[in-house]
């Protein structure tokens, strides 16, 4: 991994929320660089299983077709059926093997983070360390690399999945009916606008939520750290202030952000979720 991708990953901890959000997004992308292929062969498989979420569907309109008749072939029926839950299994095995594969690349992916982190760090001189507080350098190498796991095990299968099984879903709809199929999709647009107001500013506020989150866990750990000091002189109320501030800060900024994104998002779906 590269020395400056090891800088970014550690640099992008600190500095304004904005500098924040664009130095971890440049860190994701260029650590995701060496396990590019694996990546895309699992994007494959998500591919295909997106796809297969049509089978399921077509199986059904054939079998109420079929049903419809006023003959009813058994051995259609039988045909019909073992097809929707062969499609229905083969869509579930692709889409497991997929996140397998994510999921053994993030494992190894964040254990060569975090050696190359912390031998980073032990060429970083000792003021650096006090300067920082062991909290937030927990945080970096504990935390933050944890994260990593929804970007890289889960993030390009599931957005995948996301955008691969509508659209062939709303292509099949045409093909039943396209009335029907316009009548599901006519309120998109309010959706995407409202989903689209909601999402402004969603980088910069993670960042500062991870700032926060760094706070509370660097005086939580100064916290317990002097915990026999803090013990011996009686001062267990004064010195756990700080970390008390720190929490509480959190908790009003968190809300006041979630409040009115949770708000508008569930506004959005219902755009969607009845006409479809």
């Amino acid at each position: 991994m590269d020395d400056n991708v090891m800088d970014q990953v550690v640099d992008c901890e600190y500095g304004s929320a904005k500098e924040k959000s664009v130095a971890g997004q440049n860190a994701i992308r260029q650590l995701s660089q060496p396990v590019k292929g694996k990546l895309f062969i699992a994007q494959v498989l998500a591919f295909l299983s997106g796809v297969l979420a049509i089978a399921p569907y077509v199986a059904l309109v054939e079998l109420g077709r079929e049903l419809m008749q006023d003959q009813v072939d058994p051995a259609r029926v039988n045909w019909i059926v073992m097809l929707l839950v062969s499609a229905y299994m083969t869509r579930l095995t692709l889409y497991f093997v997929a996140l397998g594969v994510t999921h053994f690349i993030d494992l190894s992916l964040r254990n060569q983070m975090r050696r190359q982190i912390a031998a980073r760090m032990s060429t970083a001189p000792l003021s650096w360390f006090t300067r920082e507080g062991e909290g937030k350098i927990r945080k970096t190498i504990q935390d933050d690399t944890a994260t990593v796991h929804t970007v890289i095990a889960h993030g390009p299968i599931e957005k995948l999945n996301a955008i691969v099984s509508p659209l062939a879903l709303l292509m099949y709809a045409f093909v039943v009916d396209w009335r029907l199929a316009l009548l599901s999709i006519v309120t998109i647009p309010f959706y995407v606008g409202m989903y689209g107001m909601s999402m402004r500013g969603m980088n910069e506020k993670t960042a500062q939520m991870d700032t926060k989150l760094a706070q509370v866990s660097a005086t939580m750990a100064e916290f317990v750290a002097g915990i026999s000091v803090v013990k011996a002189f009686g001062k267990v109320g004064q010195a756990h202030k700080a970390y008390l501030d720190a929490a509480n800060e959190f908790s009003k900024f968190y809300r006041a952000w979630c409040m009115p994104l949770v708000s508008m998002s569930v506004a959005s779906f219902s755009w969607v979720s009845i006409p479809v």
